[in-house]
C-alpha cells in the first residue's frame, strides 16, 4: 500500500496574543487558513521508520536545503511524529516516508507542523489504526502547537497554545500573494514571542470580529497580526519588503504567523498575478525573496 498526502501551508488571518501562561507559552487567539501551497508526502510500508527529504524545490537560500553539521534527521517533525504515533499505539511496523518540500522553512507558514500532521493522518491510514481526528490532534499537540490545526485544516478559530480548534465556514474564493524575505532568526518562534510586550496584548476582539465576518460570509475581512507591528522595529531590513509589497499594489500587508513571510489577499486571480509579478521584477538581490500565488484551501 502506498499513500500520497498533501501538507498545506497556512496563513493567520488574525493573530492576537492575550498574555503569557504559567508554562512559559502564550495564550493566543487566531483565525488560521490553509492554502494550496503544499509539501507532499509519499508513504509506503517498511519494517522501520525511514525518512527521505527532497528539498530541490525550495529557494536556494532556505535553511533546510543547506543544513548545518548538527542536522539530525531524527529531529525532523515528520520522523518524530511517526515515532510518537508508533509509541502511543504500540504498532510494531514502520514506514518509508518521502517528503518533498515546497513550503519555505521557518517562515511562519507552518510547513513543519503541517508535515507532522500529514504524517499522523497518513500513518493512521497505512497502519489501519482507526484513530479519530481528536486523538491525532492530542498526539500532535505533544510535538507542536500548530499541529492540531493541520489535523483539520480549512478555516478555523485557534485558541490556547494552539490546541483548541473550532472549525469555521471555509473561505474558498480568495487568492493569496506571499513574499518570503531572507531574514534569518535563530529560535524564531521563541525569539519573536519574547518581543511581545504587555501593552501589545489584546482581548480577542479583533479575532472575534473576524469570526463574525467569516460566519456571515462577508466580502471584506480585516486581517491583523501582532507581529506586523513588531517586525519593522526589530528587523529594520524588513521595511523594504513591506514597501515593495505596497508598491506592487497590495491592498494591505500582514505577517504570516511569527514571520518573516508576508501576505496580502485579493478576490481576483489576475490581480494576484500582477502583484506577484511586480514583486519579482522589483527585486535586484542575487538571492531574491520567494514569491508565491496561492489560494485558500478547504
Amino acid at each position: 500500500m502506498s499513500l500520497e498526502i498533501k501538507a498545506p501551508a497556512k496563513i493567520n488571518l488574525t493573530l492576537e496574543v492575550l498574555g503569557k501562561r504559567e508554562d512559559g507559552f502564550h495564550d493566543i487567539t487566531s483565525v488560521m487558513q490553509t492554502i494550496d501551497l503544499c509539501d507532499s508526502l509519499i508513504i509506503n510500508e517498511s519494517p522501520e521508520i525511514i525518512l527521505d527529504i527532497d528539498t530541490a524545490s525550495l529557494p536556494e537560500w532556505d535553511g533546510i536545503r543547506n543544513p548545518d553539521v548538527s542536522f539530525n534527521i531524527e529531529n525532523n517533525l515528520v520522523f518524530r511524529a511517526a515515532e510518537l504515533l508508533r509509541q502511543k499505539t504500540g504498532y510494531r511496523g514502520g514506514a518509508k516516508i518521502e517528503l518533498k518540500k515546497q513550503i519555505p522553512s521557518a517562515a511562519g507558514l507552518g510547513g513543519g507542523s503541517s508535515d507532522a500532521a500529514a504524517t499522523l493522518k497518513g500513518l493512521n491510514r497505512l497502519w489501519s489504526l482507526g484513530l479519530k481526528a481528536g486523538e491525532l490532534s492530542a498526539i500532535g499537540e505533544e510535538l507542536g502547537s500548530d499541529i492540531p490545526f493541520f489535523i483539520y485544516g480549512g478555516t478555523a478559530l485557534v485558541e490556547g497554545r494552539g490546541e483548541k480548534i473550532t472549525l469555521l465556514i471555509s473561505l474558498l474564493e480568495l487568492w493569496v500573494v506571499l513574499l518570503v524575505p531572507i531574514i534569518e532568526i535563530p529560535q524564531k518562534t521563541k525569539t519573536l514571542y519574547s518581543q511581545v510586550r504587555k501593552e501589545q496584548y489584546t482581548q480577542g476582539d479583533i479575532t472575534g470580529n473576524m469570526v463574525r465576518s467569516v460566519d456571515s460570509n462577508l466580502d471584506k475581512i480585516d486581517c491583523w497580526n501582532v507581529f506586523t507591528g513588531i517586525y519593522p522595529a526589530l528587523f529594520p531590513e524588513s521595511g523594504r519588503y513591506f514597501q515593495q509589497f505596497k508598491d506592487a499594489g497590495a491592498p494591505f500587508v500582514e505577517v504570516c504567523g511569527s514571520g518573516p513571510a508576508l501576505f496580502t489577499l485579493t478576490s481576483d486571480y489576475n490581480d494576484a498575478v500582477k502583484v506577484a509579478g511586480r514583486l519579482r521584477s522589483s527585486s535586484t538581490q542575487p538571492n531574491p525573496p520567494a514569491v508565491f500565488v496561492s489560494r485558500f484551501m478547504g
